[in-house]
């Protein structure tokens, strides 16, 4: 009987763990270091369908590596500055909901900010947030 409760107990974590993830602090530091460092792709912080509507025309832009941060990239001048120990920044996550969270990046000294919107750890674009209760 103990071994059934506990296998019921597993399933059932089980499931509510896998549908609504919610972003990491480890997840949100890795991100944002791929971003400043740029040591690894960030596409695979990106919720796919987003990542697939970014690419459905198969346009690229000169000068942009990824196209689906246009609206969302650290200005250059500010990642070279982290870079070089110049400069510091600090990063916290706002819980919305089960599914939804802003990880606000900031960097004081440079009088700059941002917010990025993530679904169950997920990057997502803005539109996609604002977007998601409409019928």
């Amino acid at each position: 009987m103990k071994n059934y409760l506990f296998i019921l107990f597993a399933i059932f974590t089980l499931n509510t763990t896998s549908f609504s993830q919610s972003l990491t602090i480890e997840r949100a530091s890795a991100f944002i270091e791929a971003i400043v460092i740029k040591n690894q792709e960030l596409t695979i912080f990106v919720l796919p369908e987003e990542l697939a509507i970014s690419k459905r025309l198969g346009i690229s832009y000169i000068g942009v590596e990824n196209k689906f941060l246009i609206s969302y990239e650290i200005p250059k001048e500010i990642i070279e500055e982290i870079n070089n120990g110049e400069t510091d920044y600090t990063i916290y996550i706002e819980k919305i909901d089960d599914e939804f969270s802003f990880l606000h990046f900031e960097c004081a000294e440079m009088n700059y900010k941002t917010k990025y919107y993530f679904k169950n750890g997920y990057l997502i674009s803005p539109l996609y947030f604002f977007y998601k209760d409409w019928q």
